[in-house]
């Protein structure tokens, strides 16, 4: 019904009266749906009580209503309860204003639940027979089916049919029992973009792996090369499906044996010392892009800092050397659970957190100090934080000229507690995954994923035009 209201009836600029028949309370009601000043709601039905405003001596004869008086005419589940239903179908055309819209919700597949008594299901075709009959145009009907993104619209026990329907500005009465109309409407046509479920893309999934995103990010922006740092163990990089991996980590890692010998490189140290060796020289990951005897780029960074603001961001410092303009990075960890997960000290975050009684396990760390850090030192770059269970922030190149440090020194930002991140949390710029693919493009691949009338994508197509000529 909400999305009746929002389709069908957002543009109306005086007040819409609304009538809502079978509105008794019993679990919920529409009247929420249709506020005041800019709809008059009244809601009908034959026993006076909850949400009831008219209750009507008669079901199938309403005497108490005019004809067309009011511009909208809803139901929801209430025509399965009705012995003759088409009676009452009859009498909401014809309290409904010409030009009017009415909206029916109906049961499909719902088992048997009396109020009273429980009569009816509708198949969509029976919605297209009903507007058929009351001469009403059918502008939707759809059962069981959903817009796309709307996944907990369907509920397979119940399988809603809906109807919206209008009425002509020269109605021409109901259907004659002699009658039988020429053209017959086809319900199928009429589902407004509405899918079913086997048809509606698959939700992100409620826990995103760094490689999910990683991967994400390579696949859209034809990434090659990976550098990671602080590997805690190989579950990231084995699932980096690049060609080019190398992964910096002060202990000892191990290559899983399904994991092609010549992908990965593996450097057991710091990442200071692997930037000042020669495996972190030209000859960690060849690309023949880079010019002669200059050490290579890379296309994507993780960056795991041992939940360490000082490491995070002197390893985001130091891998700037190893960028070229399109590199990409991710940060580990960037957003705290709670106080106790702010720490940089694990030990003390599980010893505090059992002496609050709490049970959450996730740790890490202060790193989402280095997400302010990069916003009051580095405005030549852009980021955007991934929430949900594993949060992570994605840095890339470009200027934000009006960027305005918030702090006074890297000291300072050093004494911020998990407090003073919630305080500042839209800092740390948070969206969800399904957007970030866009956010980036914009920047990195203008020509891609601009929009069509977009300044960047006109001054693209203006140079490569030139070029070309």
């Amino acid at each position: 019904m909400q999305w009746f209201t929002d389709t069908y009836l957002k543009n109306t600029n005086a007040v819409t009266t609304v009538l809502d028949v079978g509105s008794y309370d019993i679990n919920g009601c529409y009247r929420p749906i249709f506020p005041a000043p800019q709809f008059f709601y009244t809601g009908l039905d034959i026993t006076e009580g909850p949400n009831v405003d008219l209750a009507v001596q008669r079901p199938y004869a309403w005497q108490e209503i005019p004809d067309n008086a009011y511009d909208v005419v809803i139901s929801g589940q209430t025509l399965g309860h009705m012995e003759f239903f088409w009676f009452a179908f009859a009498e909401m055309t014809r309290v409904l204003k010409p030009g009017g819209r009415l909206c029916l919700i109906v049961p499909r597949l719902q088992a048997r639940h009396r109020h009273q008594i429980d009569c009816y299901r509708f198949d969509e075709d029976g919605l297209a027979a009903l507007a058929c009959y009351a001469n009403l145009t059918p502008l939707h009907i759809s059962m069981n089916l959903a817009p796309i993104g709307a996944h907990n619209w369907y509920n397979e026990k119940i399988g809603d049919a809906m109807l919206i329907a209008q009425k002509p500005l020269e109605w021409q009465g109901l259907l004659e029992a002699r009658e039988y109309p020429t053209n017959r409407i086809v319900a199928s046509t009429l589902h407004s973009g509405f899918v079913p479920k086997s048809a509606q893309p698959k939700p992100l999934p409620s826990r995103t792996r760094a490689s999910d995103r990683i991967n994400a990010l390579a696949t859209a922006f034809a990434a090659e090369s990976y550098l990671e740092i602080g590997a805690r163990d190989a579950a990231t990089f084995s699932n980096v499906a690049l060609p080019h991996k190398v992964v910096v980590h002060p202990g000892t890692l191990s290559v899983p044996p399904e994991t092609p010998p010549a992908s990965v490189r593996l450097f057991s140290g710091t990442s200071d010392e692997f930037f000042a060796s020669p495996a972190g020289g030209a000859a960690s990951v060849p690309r023949s892009s880079e010019p002669s005897g200059e050490p290579p780029a890379f296309d994507i960074i993780f960056i795991d800092g041992a939940h360490s603001f000082e490491q995070s961001f002197h390893d985001f410092e130091i891998s700037r050397a190893r960028a070229h303009r399109n590199t990409l990075w991710l940060i580990d960890g960037t957003v705290p659970c709670d106080p106790y997960g702010a720490l940089p000290d694990r030990e003390k975050c599980h010893a505090m957190r059992k002496q609050a009684g709490s049970g959450e396990k996730e740790w890490q760390g202060d790193v989402f100090k280095t997400i302010f850090a990069i916003h009051d030192r580095y405005p030549e770059y852009s980021y955007c934080t991934l929430l949900g269970n594993t949060p992570q922030t994605v840095v890339w190149k470009a200027q934000k000229a009006d960027r305005t440090p918030l702090f006074a020194s890297l000291q300072k930002i050093g004494r911020l507690s998990y407090f003073d991140m919630l305080d500042h949390a839209a800092v740390l710029m948070p969206i969800k995954d399904n957007a970030l693919l866009d956010i980036v493009g914009k920047t990195l691949v203008p020509q891609d994923y601009g929009e069509r009338d977009t300044w960047k994508k006109l001054v693209y197509r203006q140079l490569t035009a030139a070029a070309k000529a």
